[in-house]
């Protein structure tokens, strides 16, 4: 037993985890904009399922400061859907969900400008109402002002004018009924 046990070498711990650099610098030429790290996690060669990588890394580099910030919501997301169906990679069933979160998030953000560009809409049609509102409003209280106002001046000439009227029609009336009187003691003498 112990020359079984000699021949297995003991096996290596490691220490130290790989040096993963920050997204900005890296190995990758300028060109490539996915680190090779990501290829690593999904174990895959670059040309293989190079759009969809490219996808996912996408995704995982929006918000993230480092490639460790980056491979941890890979990860993170891999853990969340779970294991691939049958016929299905790793790597298109993370793809798939990108493209479905960016479609819903396309499809939000769309929804969220119609939303602001009614709003708008609906308030300036309400402010034009206002505005009409207002006018209409204010051209009522300035007709119904001149019509108090000629309302008070017709009130006062018709009084006076009665009042006039009235003397007049009492000055004649005492006038007939001076010349009656007289007449009558006229009359009244001859008898």
């Amino acid at each position: 037993m112990e020359g079984i046990l000699k021949s297995v070498p003991k096996p290596e711990s490691r220490k130290f985890a790989p040096k993963l650099e920050p997204l900005s610098e890296g190995i990758a030429d300028k060109e490539r904009t996915i680190h090779p790290e990501i290829y690593r996690y999904f174990n895959t060669n670059p040309v293989s399922a190079e759009n969809e990588i490219k996808e996912i890394s996408e995704w995982a580099n929006m918000g993230s400061k480092t490639l460790l910030e980056t491979i941890r919501k890979i990860k993170n997301l891999e853990i969340k859907l779970g294991q691939p169906n049958g016929g299905e990679t790793r790597i298109s069933k993370m793809a798939n969900w990108v493209r479905m979160d960016r479609v819903i998030k396309d499809t939000n953000i769309s929804f969220k400008q119609e939303i602001n560009s009614i709003k708008t809409k609906h308030n300036q049609t309400i402010d034009e109402l206002k505005m009409n509102f207002r006018d209409k409003v204010g051209k009522l209280n300035k007709e119904i002002e001149r019509i108090e106002t000629d309302y008070k001046n017709v009130y006062k000439s018709t009084r006076n004018r009665t009042y006039g009227e009235m003397a007049r029609i009492k000055d004649e009336y005492a006038k007939q009924l001076k010349e009656l009187r007289g007449m009558r003691s006229i009359y009244q003498k001859e008898k």
